[in-house]
């Protein structure tokens, strides 16, 4: 009788360890936090041109405020959509991609990062745009979903308004 009793006792520990291992792994998994990929999404969603699919990724609190390219600060994101939709009526299309690795800090319920992205657009009346921009955003996990509370948009001013060559 000994025997099967030390068996079983290995056996619902190797249960019990493994599970504990899962459950870790899932706790880092969802402690992990902001990515590259979820980044990407959030321009891909700012590509397709619809507020209705940007919206998710963001904060719905009044206060929170964001800086963009033109005009510089935004009150909330319901303002900040209302604006992204007025600059969109211009555009037949618009591509935001990154370009590089962003730098990402993961802390607890919240996370930052700084990156690059690249825009391809074309105006409804024909004529492309291209250029490169930085960005640095705060997200505050809400829930099981990351939301941006905090972004700065800004385009670097060209080299000749600098005066370096």
């Amino acid at each position: 009788m000994k025997k099967p009793t030390a068996i079983l006792w290995i056996c619902l520990s190797l249960l019990l360890i493994g599970a504990q291992a899962t459950k870790s792994t899932e706790a880092s998994a969802a402690a992990s936090g902001v990515s590259k990929a979820l980044i990407q999404q959030i321009l891909d969603a700012w590509s397709t041109m619809d507020t209705n699919k940007i919206t998710p990724f963001y904060s719905q609190s009044p206060e929170n405020v964001f800086f963009d390219i033109a005009p510089m600060q935004y009150a909330g994101w319901p303002e900040w959509a209302k604006g992204a939709q007025s600059l969109f009526s211009h555009y037949q299309s618009f591509k935001l991609s990154l370009t590089g690795e962003p730098t990402i800090h993961n802390q607890g319920n919240w996370a930052w990062a700084t990156y690059l992205w690249h825009v391809d657009a074309v105006r409804k009346d024909g004529k492309t745009e291209t250029f490169d921009g930085r960005d640095t955003a705060i997200w505050q996990k809400v829930g099981s979903s990351w939301l941006t509370v905090h972004e700065h948009a800004s385009v670097p001013v060209p080299e000749a308004a600098t005066g370096k060559h």
